[in-house]
């Protein structure tokens, strides 16, 4: 693929970026031949299943290999599905490799999304986790699924981000685009990227959310070199920005294997009708009846109530952090501290699990919200 060496590594972006390497059982089996394989894990939270989402993959000029609808199946918290994209009729004699990817709803189920890896024919391997997403502006929450633990990097579990079918839930994101060289391991990009954030999150055809894009759109793809292939290396700190860069190859209607001479729907196309929310403000909704009586009690030190409290763009269950002493409620996204001797009143009291108040509490007392009662059906110790 355009000379990179594929490592089958990904970049794991939180606060700094880091190196860490996906685990080799995270990756689906190298597929048969004109067949790609994608594995998708959803997190692992108890809210954090949804609906197979919809796969379509892009070569190095933009054009479709092939893609696969959404089957109508869930994946479950914590699981993975291989998705097969056999590819298209036109290139059944081509040596056609992804370079892009599109991750598109599968339903009105919305899933947080934790990994997604890509095996190639050759058994070269690519993936992108959910911390790149985060640092881009995705819906996310934190995960308890592992993707590698080894004496060098430690367990190293990431965040999840959401797509969804339907903007009831108020989660406006429905797929992502991915450049999947963009994210093989490489210490330089890293560098590149911390330097730079905005290569990385604004630069369309690297990585992009969408608010509205069709299962067969194309996506953005560079036009003009903007990384040494061999290095990986950004030729520049702008040059991925540059438009001039970018073009979006026309919707593609030649038949496809195992979907007949149908005519395909093409809804939006590219540039012109997709919403890029990388550059909008997004604020995740309230909680959805889908989150509402889980909690999650955590003691990993990654998973701040803090932080989950004090993001416009997370959503999910409520959180206690027993590494902080914080509870957090999502719907009204304001923190307690949990109860202990020092202060047992006002305090969220991890054995009834619920806020213990001191009389004549009020709103007043709580930034002018009604303090919430709680009631739990669903609790998870991590």
């Amino acid at each position: 693929m355009a000379g990179a060496v594929v490592e089958g590594m990904a970049l794991a972006l939180t606060l700094a970026l880091s190196l860490i390497p996906l685990a080799d059982s995270l990756f689906p089996a190298p597929p048969s031949d004109q067949i790609t394989n994608v594995q998708v894990c959803a997190g692992s939270l108890g809210t954090e299943d949804g609906s197979v989402p919809g796969i379509h993959l892009f070569d190095l000029a933009g054009e479709t290999i092939g893609f696969t609808p959404p089957s109508g199946d869930v994946i479950e918290q914590g699981q993975q599905k291989t998705i097969q994209v056999t590819h298209r009729l036109a290139n059944k004699d081509a040596a056609a490799e992804a370079e892009y990817i599109s991750v598109v709803q599968g339903g009105n189920d919305a899933i947080c999304i934790s990994w997604v890896s890509v095996t190639l024919e050759d058994g070269a391997s690519f993936s992108f986790n959910g911390d790149i997403g985060f640092q881009c502006g995705a819906f996310w929450n934190y995960g308890n699924t592992t993707i590698t633990a080894d004496p060098t990097n430690g367990i190293y579990q990431p965040r999840c981000n959401w797509i969804d079918g339907i903007v009831t839930n108020g989660i406006t994101t429905k797929a992502m685009g991915i450049h999947l060289p963009s994210f093989l391991a490489n210490q330089g990009r890293i560098d590149q990227y911390n330097q730079n954030n905005n290569i990385m999150c604004k630069s369309d055809p690297r990585f992009k959310l969408y608010e509205k894009l069709a299962l067969t759109d194309p996506i953005p793809h560079f036009v003009n070199p903007v990384f040494d292939p061999t290095t990986l290396l950004d030729n520049s700190l702008t040059a991925a920005l540059d438009s001039k860069n970018w073009a979006t190859a026309p919707v593609d209607t030649s038949p496809l294997k195992g979907l007949g001479n149908s005519k395909r729907n093409t809804g939006n196309t590219g540039n012109q009708a997709s919403k890029n929310t990388n550059t909008v403000k997004t604020t995740a909704p309230p909680q959805s009846a889908k989150h509402q009586g889980v909690l999650i009690k955590s003691r990993s030190k990654s998973h701040s109530a803090n932080q989950l409290c004090g993001s416009e763009t997370s959503w999910g269950p409520d959180l206690v952090s027993f590494h902080e002493g914080v509870f957090c409620d999502m719907n009204q996204k304001t923190t307690w501290p949990l109860c202990n001797k020092a202060a047992d009143s006002n305090c969220f009291d991890q054995v009834t699990n619920n806020l213990r108040l001191k009389k004549g509490t009020s709103r007043q007392n709580n930034g002018g919200k009604t303090p919430p009662v709680k009631k739990y059906t669903n609790v998870q110790e991590w």
